[in-house]
């Protein structure tokens, strides 16, 4: 089970569910959607994931940050701090600097202003760690409400169970 495949997937099912705004769009022939890419800096640049992710009818075009030093801004905090907390809370979740936190933040709301309406994938373990759904449900800026994160990780590792307990077969997430 490719990683890209499970959260393509994922993707796909919510973003066709009645009351998505995208569910339209992926109803019409020839209508896809563009999903931002949130990763390590060789995730992000390199097309190995990303042309997993595009085999999937219904997906696209994968946009990730514009920027050279945002990407190796992204690279830098998962290197050395997102890899390596230094603090955890008491429920075992580990603490990062406010201002890391917001840059991801940030991030996924120039990925989703630049047409990112399918959702931002979280194409990092660590990035999971530090950017959550619950980080856009208080809609402190206008979108921030429609703006959908794929944990990849965790899709992979559900898929991966759904798979060994004969709930879905491989085939299921084949593009």
């Amino acid at each position: 089970l490719h990683i890209a495949d499970a959260t393509a997937i994922a993707i796909l099912n919510w973003n066709s569910r009645p009351e998505s705004p995208n569910a339209a769009k992926l109803a019409e022939a020839g209508e896809g959607l563009t999903i931002g890419l949130l990763g390590t800096e060789p995730t992000m640049r390199q097309d190995y994931l990303k042309k997993q992710l595009l085999k999937h009818k219904g997906i696209s075009k994968i946009l990730v940050p514009e920027t050279d030093a945002d990407l190796r801004q992204i690279f830098q905090y998962i290197m050395h701090e997102l890899g390596m907390p230094s603090e955890y809370g008491p429920n075992g979740k580990p603490i990062f600097k406010p201002e890391t936190k917001q840059f991801f933040v940030d991030q996924a709301r120039r990925l989703y202003e630049r047409g990112c309406t399918g959702g931002v994938i979280c194409g990092c373990t660590e990035i999971e760690l530090v950017l959550e759904q619950c980080d856009f449900e208080k809609g402190e800026m206008p979108n921030d409400t429609n703006i959908r994160l794929y944990p990849s990780a965790e899709l992979h590792i559900e898929g991966a169970a759904e798979v060994a307990a004969g709930v879905r077969t491989l085939e299921e997430f084949l593009p």
